[in-house]
């Protein structure tokens, strides 16, 4: 792990772009209306930190059998799209995707050779056609997910049934503290995309972040990633994702770029002390490093008003563009970042499963 003085040095470059997307990811023109978006900010992070917490689930009633359930469906909804376009799918099919003792009925059953769907029962139908239930709905018809959701229900439903807590089905034997057997025993159970798995152990209070590309760029472009992982001199951010000189050598989904992340997240986070980041922004939740994970993406994330988010602060570092009205940020990067709009966790060229 680096030096104390690196990591405090870090820390500081955190606390401002964390200052930034408070005040400055959220602007408007309007008074009114940027205070309005920093609450609704402020709103989403502390109660993201405050649900990532493991014993919310280790009860067995039906308030903590539901929120995992929500999380482990969702999840897998976002994988591979922007958020803005996962958010507004997952509120209309809500409703129909939330009881998970609804995908035992032979409705749901489906079959898939490759992306072709072999059989599928009624509802499949109606779920990728957009009739029926899901006539007015935002539907995204990827049959993987669909597949992996049914599964996942079935398998969360037969858990249940043992008696055994919500938990006890992401960790199996393993003790939570365990991340990386926790981590393998979630791809045991067809949750077998690493960063949608971390996606998933983060929201609900595991020690790690969601390293998705947004935050590897965004390592990558601070001088971070270099820091931690050794990378040849011509390294550039499109080598993240398959595109660069070194093919699939450092792609973000592996375990030797996202590893090494985290391990750095957790010591970043752990750095900033709470009192400082107070002062910095008025407030701290009790969760630093679930925190830290959404401050950092929410700097490099496309604008999403029902986060109250309407800049993209890293694509407007690494253009030099910006709004001539809007305060610009004082964020230096070593290298481009190249955060595009189009940047989802999981979403590699070739993947057959996205």
């Amino acid at each position: 792990m680096l030096e104390k003085t690196m990591l405090q040095a870090l820390a500081d470059q955190y606390r401002q772009i964390r200052k930034e997307v408070f005040q400055k990811a959220t602007w408007s023109e309007e008074a009114s209306v940027h205070q309005q978006n920093k609450m609704t900010l402020a709103g989403r992070i502390v109660g993201l930190c405050t649900g990532a917490d493991l014993a919310l689930y280790r009860g067995n009633d039906r308030a903590a059998q539901q929120a995992l359930w929500d999380h482990l469906w969702i999840k897998i909804r976002y994988a591979g799209i922007r958020a803005k376009l996962a958010s507004d799918e997952v509120a209309t099919i809500y409703p129909m995707f939330s009881q998970w003792e609804h995908f035992a009925d032979p409705g749901w059953d489906i079959e898939l050779d490759g992306w072709k769907v072999v059989q599928a029962g009624d509802n499949v139908r109606h779920f990728l056609d957009r009739t029926g239930p899901f006539e007015n709905t935002l539907a995204v018809g990827n049959v993987h997910k669909l597949r992996r959701t049914v599964g996942l229900a079935r398998a969360y439903g037969a858990h249940l049934a043992q008696g055994k807590p919500p938990l006890a089905f992401l960790t199996a034997d393993h003790a939570a503290s365990d991340v990386w057997a926790v981590h393998a025993c979630l791809q045991s159970i067809d949750y077998k995309r690493d960063i949608t798995a971390l996606h998933l152990m983060s929201d609900v209070g595991f020690d790690v972040i969601k390293p998705d590309i947004v935050i590897t760029k965004l390592f990558h472009a601070l001088g971070w990633l270099g820091a931690i992982v050794d990378l040849p001199g011509d390294f550039t951010a499109r080598d993240l994702v398959g595109h660069g000189k070194y093919g699939k050598r450092y792609l973000y989904t592996g375990p030797s770029m996202y590893r090494p992340i985290i391990d750095l997240a957790r010591a970043v986070a752990g750095t900033a002390a709470r009192e400082d980041l107070v002062a910095d922004i008025g407030w701290v939740t009790n969760n630093p490093l679930r925190e830290f994970d959404i401050f950092m993406v929410k700097f490099g994330q496309m604008p999403e008003p029902a986060w109250g988010i309407t800049r993209n602060l890293a694509r407007e570092v690494d253009t030099g563009k910006g709004d001539a009205l809007a305060p610009a940020s004082g964020v230096v990067f070593r290298h481009r970042s190249e955060i595009g709009p189009d940047d989802a966790d999981d979403a590699l060229p070739g993947d057959s499963e996205q």
